[in-house]
């Protein structure tokens, strides 16, 4: 069941990705990269911190994991428009890796964190989360630049003239 939701969110990505750039065109392929990048970060952190505080968890925690989260989600934004010129499609991968990177380390600490508390946080809003990240990361493969030149490992081919 998980692998066809995930199948799902790749199509509607794609579909979605397909429509929007006939409807904006390449130019906003930055600005929508950023945004599919911050936009479900700041959404579950958001919840997560919240979830966390009402359940009386201390305050500190809480901030470090949003703090954690946020230095992420900007390294993240400006790695990936620091990639759009040459490698547009490690560009629009971004949103799995950060997502990836968010999931398996501040959130995880965190969530290890709160269970030591008796603290329980709920799986939808990360379930949810990870299927924003895939519906964003095949949304931007529409858009992804293709590579400019050719790259500095690609072997260079002889030709029989010297």
């Amino acid at each position: 069941m998980i692998a066809r939701l995930a199948a799902w969110l790749v199509l509607a990505g794609l579909a979605a990705g397909a429509v929007l750039r006939l409807a904006l065109g390449r130019r906003r392929f930055p600005a929508l990269l950023a945004g599919s990048l911050l936009v479900p970060w700041a959404l579950h952190a958001g919840f997560v911190a919240v979830r966390a505080l009402v359940q009386q968890a201390p305050v500190w925690m809480v901030a470090v994991f949003l703090g954690a989260g946020a230095a992420l989600a900007f390294v993240a934004v400006a790695l990936g428009l620091r990639l759009v010129p040459r490698r547009g499609l490690w560009a629009a991968l971004m949103p799995l890796i950060a997502g990836t990177v968010y999931l398996l380390g501040p959130f995880l600490l965190a969530s290890l964190a709160l269970r030591r508390q008796a603290i329980d946080l709920d799986v939808v809003p990360t379930a949810v989360y990870a299927g924003a990240c895939l519906f964003a990361a095949a949304l931007l493969l529409s858009f992804a630049p293709a590579a400019r030149g050719r790259p500095a490992n690609w072997p260079r081919w002889r030709s029989g003239r010297r």
